[in-house]
């Protein structure tokens, strides 16, 4: 049985704890006992090695950023390293912590970090696409409970409109270019645009340091969408992704 990493937190602690008193093998028979049926000496040695000669600087820190990869697994949303230490640095800020001065989350980190996880480098497989016609009726039945104006379809983006490239590749040297007046994308759609050009609509535009999408965003667009359709005496279906922004408790 795999360990998860709660689980060798777990084991590490009660090896520190008792190391002093106990053997390596009365230790293992109380963590047996514990409900580690499968665990053995050699774990616990390696376990214990690899927490002396890798620990980290912000365990916290760590702890909630390998949940939400273990969470964006599970979506199946494919992670790149970048990502992963812009993640770290936004949890380092929202704990309290001021990484600049301690931590940078580089690449070196992130090699580290990998290894005290057990984090590997996977080629992603296909979507599960036998699923897909299956998804695709139960998506259809619950369309036809509304009219086509009120199904909407929701995405967001970054909108970089200032931001130019500065370099390429080319035969000679190239002129820069000229900016023009920023052109939104749309934020949500309508299955039907009667009234007019889906443009006219406007967007909803948020900032952020990343461009990322976040829970209170996500949350803030949902309340005044909400509020809107109260006021219209509307009620909606609102299709969107699966990203961990886009959590929902229906309660709130």
């Amino acid at each position: 049985m795999k360990l998860t990493f709660t689980q060798k937190l777990q084991i590490i602690d009660y090896y520190k704890t008792h190391r002093g008193s106990h053997s390596v093998d009365d230790i293992v028979l109380n963590l047996q006992e514990r409900g580690f049926a499968t665990i053995c000496a050699q774990t616990v040695r390696r376990l214990a090695s690899a927490s002396r000669r890798s620990a980290p600087t912000f365990p916290d820190v760590e702890a909630r950023l390998y949940d939400w990869i273990r969470d964006a697994e599970r979506r199946g949303t494919r992670l790149t390293g970048g990502m992963i230490r812009a993640k770290a640095r936004r949890i380092a800020n929202e704990l309290g912590f001021n990484p600049s001065g301690t931590v940078k989350f580089s690449d070196g980190w992130l090699t580290r970090f990998k290894n005290r996880y057990g984090l590997k480098h996977y080629v992603f497989q296909s979507a599960p696409v036998d699923k897909i016609d299956e998804q695709q009726r139960l998506l259809r039945a619950i369309l036809s409970r509304y009219e086509p104006r009120n199904r909407f379809n929701v995405d967001e983006t970054g909108l970089n409109y200032r931001s130019c490239p500065n370099n390429g590749i080319a035969s000679h040297p190239m002129p820069g270019c000229h900016r023009r007046e920023a052109s939104p994308p749309g934020d949500w759609s309508r299955q039907t645009a009667k009234d007019g050009d889906p443009y006219v609509y406007g967007f909803y535009y948020k900032f952020n340091k990343n461009a990322w999408m976040t829970k209170e965003i996500w949350q803030e667009y949902l309340s005044d969408l909400n509020a809107l359709m109260q006021h219209q005496d509307r009620r909606i279906v609102l299709l969107c992704d699966n990203a961990s922004s886009h959590k929902h408790n229906p309660s709130d």
